[in-house]
């Protein structure tokens, strides 16, 4: 699923008349896969999207990660974005919109 999400940004980087959007993604270790795959699966996301393209990758902290922060800023959050409350209210007016 990376692999054709990758070819998909390349596709819009390469032949998109505006600006290409950021390239999100979310907990890329959500699958349990073991540690080896997982530095290889950022080594490839990193070297493999293009140097004019934002990347954000919501990772949970390890070693791979530690290394790497340097050559990028890292947002950390305190807590969640919103309430229970604001994401109930949230969710209801996407699914009602």
């Amino acid at each position: 699923m990376l692999v054709k999400r990758l070819t998909i940004l390349n596709s819009i980087y390469s032949h998109a008349e505006l600006s290409t959007p950021p390239f999100i993604i979310d907990s890329p270790r959500q699958q349990d896969i073991d540690s080896d795959n997982y530095h290889n699966m950022l080594n490839i996301l990193i070297s493999n999207t293009p140097d004019d393209v934002q990347l954000i990758i919501a990772a949970v902290q390890n070693n791979f990660i530690d290394s790497i922060k340097g050559n990028f800023e890292e947002i950390n959050l305190e807590s969640t974005p919103l309430t229970a409350e604001e994401y109930e209210l949230a969710n209801f007016l996407i699914l009602h919109s």
